[in-house]
């Protein structure tokens, strides 16, 4: 990781810590997730922590309309590290879902 994203991650370390070691993430029901019918881009980066390609894996399978990219060569700041693959997926995304 670049030394500009760990000094991102130093200044947020509170933030984090309250997340993971407090009351966590919000809770999700996964029947209401099951019901959005919007389409949905679901975006990792090939070296964001293993949570986060958990949960991707674990929403897409809730929502019906989603579509998985991960950027290569990227951590979670996916939009930094590989901004041309990052806007491509999302470009791509638009011209194959129903969101203008």
């Amino acid at each position: 990781m670049p030394e500009s994203h760990k000094a991102q991650v130093r200044s947020n370390i509170s933030n984090i810590k309250a997340e993971l070691l407090g009351s966590g993430f919000i809770p999700l029901e996964r029947n209401s997730i099951r019901e959005i019918k919007a389409p949905a881009l679901l975006v990792t980066g090939e070296r964001s922590i293993p949570l986060f390609h958990y949960l991707i894996r674990d929403l897409s399978r809730l929502l019906p309309h989603s579509m998985v990219s991960e950027i290569q060569g990227a951590s979670h700041l996916m939009h930094e590290d590989n901004p041309h693959a990052f806007n491509a997926a999302v470009f791509s995304f638009m011209t194959k879902s129903s969101v203008r």
